[in-house]
């Protein structure tokens, strides 16, 4: 069983093609094609995203709506699609770690290797101007950084679910 990402030599498959190959003609989740997928994909490389795809797990998503039941299939997607992802899992919004954390927070926990009941919080609220590159200790050499800068723009989705027409405005 192929997928279309991985048949189309680098182009650009958005999430409406994509899963188009998951999804049967009256637009439910085909959740046998998916489970074929992701034992087709175990042998080659178990992403995090294949591992934690349990019975219970495919049944809680089984008793989503419809339309949450396309997201988390859209969430899951990068997985499915390339052979070789170690995670496999990439967020279409950030409400889906709260919407689906029944999937998300054990993956997440297990590739922080966080135990017990942490929780990690974030404080949103980055004071403009207070982290500035020229500020960073000339001292420090080789230092390395990434910064995410298309995670989360308000008003767009996350990349995963963006359409051509979104990707082009933002």
């Amino acid at each position: 069983m192929g997928c279309a990402a991985l048949e189309n030599d680098g182009k650009i498959v958005f999430i409406d093609e994509a899963r188009k190959q998951f999804v049967k003609e009256d637009g439910s989740v085909d959740w046998d094609k998916v489970k074929q997928r992701w034992d087709h994909l175990r042998p080659m490389k178990e992403s995090l995203a294949n591992k934690y795809w349990t019975k219970e797990t495919e049944e809680k998503a089984k008793s989503l709506s419809n339309e949450d039941q396309v997201r988390v299939l859209d969430v899951m997607m990068g997985g499915l699609c390339n052979h070789d992802s170690s995670v496999g899992v990439y967020a279409t919004r950030p409400e889906d770690y709260d919407q689906y954390s029944f999937y998300l927070e054990p993956l997440i926990r297990a590739y922080h290797k966080i135990e017990g009941n942490t929780k990690q919080e974030h404080d949103w609220n980055i004071p403009v101007g207070e982290y500035i590159l020229s500020k960073i200790n000339p001292d420090l050499k080789e230092v390395s950084m990434r910064a995410r800068v298309a995670r989360n723009v308000k008003g767009f989705n996350l990349p995963p679910s963006m359409n051509k027409e979104e990707r082009l405005k933002f």
